[in-house]
């Protein structure tokens, strides 16, 4: 199967990524990704338990 994803939704998931591995603070990445400290929480938590249906929640 495959995912056609936009410019926006991979430099969400690089972003997202990037905080999953401590480069970069929640705090930060809300303010990349215009959105809640809360928001970007909740997506990084859901990126860690499950990737593929994270992609796929995106599309």
């Amino acid at each position: 199967m495959l995912f056609a994803m936009s410019q926006k939704e991979l430099n969400r998931v690089d972003v997202i990524r990037d905080v999953c591995e401590k480069r970069l603070t929640q705090v930060n990445a809300s303010n990349i990704l215009n959105l809640t400290r809360r928001q970007v929480q909740r997506l990084v938590n859901n990126f860690g338990k499950n990737v593929a249906q994270w992609l796929h929640s995106l599309i």
